[in-house]
């Protein structure tokens, strides 16, 4: 990765740190179960996001009003920061995960008409 993409990423992790501490989000050995807590964080800080799936190591998240998304829309390659926060938020949501380890698409976000879909795969 080039050094500006993992700046770009890195500052995203840490914001989605940032939103864990604020939403007071505690760590859970279940995926699913530190996921739901992930969403349910992001809610309490006034934004809608919903676990839709997980299947082995990856999950969807859908949100239609994703912290990022007014600056994403705006600047595209902010793309990285809002991966790296949704990664920084799964680290403080799932004991013994990394941000590191979290690989994180977003699709649909530029899009204004569908929910902001976050694709997160996890390596172990």
């Amino acid at each position: 990765m080039r050094i500006r993409e993992q700046a770009l990423r890195t500052a995203g992790e840490d914001f989605g740190r940032d939103l864990a501490r604020a939403a007071k989000l505690r760590p859970s050995a279940r995926v699913q179960d530190g996921l739901e807590r992930v969403c349910a964080a992001v809610r309490s800080l006034g934004f809608h996001a919903t676990l839709d799936h997980v299947e082995g190591d990856t999950a969807v998240i859908r949100t239609p009003t994703c912290p990022l998304r007014p600056l994403v829309t705006e600047r595209p390659e902010a793309a990285l920061i809002d991966r790296g926060m949704w990664a920084g938020l799964v680290e403080k949501g799932l004991k013994g995960v990394r941000a590191e380890s979290v690989d994180c698409e977003t699709h649909s976000c530029l899009d204004g008409g569908q929910s902001c879909v976050v694709i997160i795969r996890l390596r172990r």
